[in-house]
């Protein structure tokens, strides 16, 4: 890196044509220093990058060498990887695993690649009948930070939904799980709950203010969805897969549909 920063401030000076002695003086350091330098000997303090920034019209990145397009179309190209993944449901491997660590190493302030790591470790082993417990600690630790430093209440509500998922399947530890996702809020104060109830007020009172009511239909199909999973896992984990009882499983799919029929109609997109 010294050598070069101290290639890039030479090059950068002699394309504005001054000496070794007009920019010592520009920065009040001695000619010797910016020669030092230039030759690889050494490298300016970092309060001097600023100044030395504005003297050449450039940011800081371009002295350091660090090319931020580059940068930009590495991580554009990861999480492009990443959401593949998501949509076609791969598989997690070693390897998945190993492709995960090489891009949390290259992106250590990048918060969804560290979630990305401990995503792919939980998928990898978590699921085991004797888990790899030295890894999920590892997706432990990133969560616990991610959780501690993020400032995006959507960001750490995924991040402890994972976590709680962690303690409760990996961990088997249903108590550390439940105390984890009490860090949510509840149902009744999440955003899209007090957004139908205070928009659907105020319409009442202002009915030309109608297009307000897109939030309690974006409420209720949060709830409806809701609703689908929890009745569906219901179905599959707690009635048993016997004959006798299948009648009963396909009422209860019946129920969804026209749930969902008096919601969206006959939009059958959903």
């Amino acid at each position: 890196m010294n050598i070069k920063i101290g290639d890039t401030i030479k090059k950068l000076r002699q394309k504005k044509r001054i000496t070794q002695k007009q920019l010592a003086a520009y920065l009040g350091v001695t000619e010797q220093a910016i020669s030092r330098w230039e030759s690889g000997g050494g490298s300016p303090d970092i309060q001097l990058l600023p100044p030395l920034a504005s003297f050449f019209s450039v940011s800081a990145d371009t002295l350091l060498g660090i090319d931020v397009s580059g940068r930009e179309q590495r991580l554009a190209d990861i999480r492009r990887k990443m959401d593949e993944a998501c949509e076609l449901g791969r598989d997690s491997s070693e390897d998945t695993v190993a492709e995960a660590r090489e891009w949390a190493a290259e992106f250590p302030g990048e918060d969804d690649i560290q979630k990305n790591l401990a995503d792919e470790i939980c998928k990898f082993t978590m699921w085991d009948e004797k888990p790899q417990i030295g890894l999920l600690r590892e997706a432990e630790r990133i969560y616990c930070t991610l959780i501690d430093t993020n400032a995006s209440s959507e960001f750490r509500g995924d991040t402890i939904e994972s976590l709680t998922a962690l303690y409760c399947i990996g961990f088997k530890d249903t108590l550390l799980a439940d105390t984890c996702a009490n860090q949510l809020s509840s149902m009744k104060y999440c955003r899209e709950s007090v957004k139908s109830n205070i928009f659907s007020a105020w319409v009442q009172e202002h009915p030309e203010d109608e297009q307000l009511l897109f939030h309690s239909q974006d409420y209720m199909e949060r709830l409806l969805t809701s609703f689908h999973s929890q009745v569906y896992s219901y179905v599959i984990a707690h009635i048993p897969n016997t004959p006798d009882r299948w009648d009963e499983k396909i009422r209860y799919f019946d129920w969804l549909i026209e749930a969902y029929k008096m919601f969206f109609g006959d939009h059958m997109l959903y």
